[in-house]
């Protein structure tokens, strides 16, 4: 039996497999219209099943093990949710801009980092010439800028950092992370980083 899969889990999983996790599990779907078919490896002649469940599909189920949202979860409840967990990671993609636009006419709760996002978000849309210039730009781009801008508040030292200087400017966490990405120009080493991302 499937257990309610997590927005928060569906994240965690999403950010694990990466580029080329994302795009075996789609290929998948577009080719076997299945994110667990048993696939023939094999050459001319030869045919060696690779059955997706006990293999992808294990890598999944030990990172879903691994993290704190699964942790009462048994053995059947992975065996039997892996897929649909799967399902939700490629197909309920959500882009930051409809997030948005749900935070703001919603009120939906979002992560902290999202949430500083938003704010900063709406706080330029509010401003005359930001406002019209932001709606101006394709909207591959604004989720292109607003996803770039997401992993910089995520950065752990820049939260760390964005952290002391709201405390000590007395400013929220999204004055100051607007303040931080805008005009903190001590801070080159840090921005270095961002843009030549090491993994």
């Amino acid at each position: 039996m499937e257990r309610e899969i997590s927005q928060e889990l569906v994240e965690s999983t999403r950010k694990w497999l990466g580029k080329d996790g994302l795009a075996f599990f789609k290929e998948l779907k577009e080719k076997h219209n299945d994110y667990s078919p048993v696939l023939n490896d094999g050459g001319i002649g030869q045919s060696v099943p690779h059955p997706v469940h006990f293999r992808e599909g294990m890598q999944v189920r030990n990172h879903m093990r691994g993290t704190d949202l699964c942790k009462d979860w048994g053995d059947h409840d992975l065996d039997d949710s892996w897929v649909a967990l799967i399902t939700k990671v490629i197909e309920d993609k959500m882009s930051l801009k409809d997030e948005y636009y749900g935070y703001i006419l919603d009120k939906k709760e979002v992560s902290k980092p999202k949430e500083i996002l938003f704010k900063i978000v709406q706080d330029f849309t509010d401003r005359r010439g930001l406002r019209q210039g932001w709606e101006s730009i394709d909207n591959d781009i604004q989720e292109e800028i607003l996803q770039t801008w997401l992993k910089i508040i995520e950065d752990i030292k820049a939260w760390e950092k964005i952290t002391k200087y709201a405390e000590e400017n007395n400013l929220s966490y999204a004055e100051a992370t607007g303040e931080y990405l805008t005009k903190f120009p001590g801070e080159r080493s840090w921005v270095e980083k961002f843009y030549y991302r090491q993994q």
